[in-house]
């Protein structure tokens, strides 16, 4: 990758399994891995055990107002879509295919669905100071200006790619559904994505854990 910074590099391995890292780190990041893994508290705990827990000299930062303890975050979209004035259709084709996404990817044992559960994970894995915070992100770039409105334009283009990829995945591949029948299905899925009369909203969530000084 030409735009690598020179301070950093890529490691390949599979999350699922035993991470290849020789060091561990002051502070961890993931995102967006909602229906990608099996084994969640496995990865919880992982995370934890790649987080080091530091002390005030470790950071070697002045007047620093971190607290003692390295950070672990993860931030993820649910996918419950809503309106808040009701232009989102409890019956459209937007919430009934995210909720049979939901169904058949926690009958496959990777759950769309987990987002909500980051919290209580962490708690388990053994991080404190757990903090969720859930905003409402726009569907697209309905009305509003700046950050709101790229947002939105973002979160279209996102949910474009993955209703099309994971959707086809999940009902085709995996459910055994038939793939005219779901693209018939997606078609009315990616319309109501462009129609800015449907103020869309999708949960997002941002959690943030500490480890102990004291593991």
């Amino acid at each position: 990758m030409e735009s690598l910074p020179p301070n950093s590099s890529l490691v390949k391995g599979d999350l699922e399994s035993p991470w290849p890292l020789d060091e561990k780190f002051d502070f961890v990041h993931a995102r967006f891995l909602a229906g990608c893994l099996e084994k969640w508290p496995q990865f919880f705990q992982q995370c934890y055990e790649y987080v080091f827990p530091l002390d005030d000299q470790s950071l070697n930062i002045a007047n620093s107002k971190l607290e003692p303890g390295g950070w672990f975050e993860i931030v993820d979209i649910l996918i419950t879509p809503y309106s808040d004035d009701n232009t989102l259709s409890p019956h459209s084709n937007t919430v009934v295919w995210n909720k049979l996404l939901s169904e058949i990817s926690e009958s496959a044992g990777r759950p769309m669905a987990i987002t909500s559960e980051y919290a209580n994970l962490a708690t388990s894995a053994g991080f404190r100071n757990v903090k969720e915070v859930i905003s409402g992100v726009p569907g697209k770039p309905w009305g509003g200006e700046g950050i709101d409105r790229r947002l939105g334009t973002l979160s279209e283009d996102v949910h474009r790619t993955v209703s099309e990829r994971l959707g086809l995945d999940y009902l085709v591949t995996t459910a055994g559904m038939d793939e005219k029948k779901v693209r018939g299905k997606l078609e009315g899925v990616l319309e109501e994505l462009g129609d800015e009369r449907i103020h869309t909203k999708w949960p997002f969530y941002a959690v943030f854990a500490q480890k102990p000084l004291d593991t």
